[in-house]
């Protein structure tokens, strides 16, 4: 995320639509590079991230 911000701007986002199984490892990693993710069974969530 550094790095995208870094080319982009700091108004850069990104966002992950995960499928299947990802332990807390990685969606902590994920989560403390500030990316957020949404789970395939709550595709809803989309609409709350303005998507």
């Amino acid at each position: 995320m550094f790095r995208l911000r870094a080319t982009y701007g700091r108004d850069t986002c990104l966002n992950l639509f995960l499928c299947g199984y990802f332990d807390s490892g990685y969606l902590g990693y994920e989560a403390a590079e500030g990316i957020d993710w949404v789970w395939e069974h709550r595709i809803d969530d989309l609409a709350k991230l303005g998507l």
